[in-house]
């Protein structure tokens, strides 16, 4: 691992942000997530390896399409597996669920199609995780693009991770007593996310074309919250709510 990812590591945080109060947990919960629900992907991805080791007759894995530059390639190519072909074909897939140059597709069932391999693992979290690792899911992969939950699902949410937190899948040193605070204090009607490495909300981004508009930052604090919110709203897919834990994405 570099300085620089281990850096964000450490020094990044998940912000939880409502009109009046703010909490945050430390970055590597996210990357602990992330293990999380990778557990549940590479679980699956190495059953179905394990089929073409002992009872395939096919000559070509074809579930996985990985990066074209990758070595795991070679791999892809054989019958018969041993077990360092899985291991390394299961590490190539799980590292990749973070991030990647170059994206690797595996075949998603219930899509019916290929999907990139990141959609996999969510995809693996909702349909084979309990609901704390389906939050999982749902934090890791909208705390950039600022997920957000309306009063409405407080309680619901605050159940879960609460479960998460008996279940050890999420961790209480980490910061989420802070943020389970903020949920039940704060008197604002919906709280965002946002990650410390990308753009925090609310930015100037959100509801101007301008590179880095004065008026944006005369506003108050709370008029910024209220117009980026009036336009995150509109995406609705953004939204962390229970109908979510039943959403599969096909990209």
């Amino acid at each position: 691992m570099s300085m620089n990812v281990y850096s964000n590591v450490i020094m990044s945080r998940i912000l939880f942000d409502a009109i009046d109060k703010s909490a945050d947990l430390y970055g590597r919960e996210r990357y602990f997530m992330d293990s999380n629900i990778q557990v549940i992907g590479n679980g699956l991805i190495r059953r179905e390896l394990e089929q073409y080791n002992i009872h395939s007759d096919e000559t070509e894995i074809k579930f996985i399409k990985p990066d074209p530059t990758s070595h795991i390639c070679k791999y892809l190519k054989k019958n018969h597996l041993d077990n360092t072909d899985i291991d390394s074909i299961v590490l190539h897939c799980s590292i990749g669920a973070f991030g990647s140059e170059q994206e690797t597709m595996i075949f998603d069932e219930v899509v019916g199609n290929f999907v990139p391999r990141f959609t996999w693992y969510y995809n693996r979290a909702m349909t084979h995780g309990s609901d704390p690792i389906k939050m999982c899911a749902l934090i890791h992969g909208s705390c950039e693009l600022h997920g957000y939950i309306l009063r409405e699902d407080f309680e619901w949410f605050c159940k879960v991770v609460n479960d998460g937190l008996d279940n050890k899948i999420f961790r209480r040193e980490q910061g989420w007593d802070e943020v389970l605070n903020l949920f039940k204090e704060t008197t604002g009607d919906v709280i965002v996310l946002s990650y410390t490495v990308t753009e925090e909300f609310p930015h100037a981004s959100m509801i101007s074309d301008e590179e880095d508009p004065d008026w944006f930052y005369d506003l108050s604090y709370e008029e910024q919250f209220n117009r980026c919110f009036d336009v995150l709203s509109k995406n609705e897919g953004l939204r962390i709510s229970p109908d979510k834990f039943d959403t599969i994405y096909a990209s």
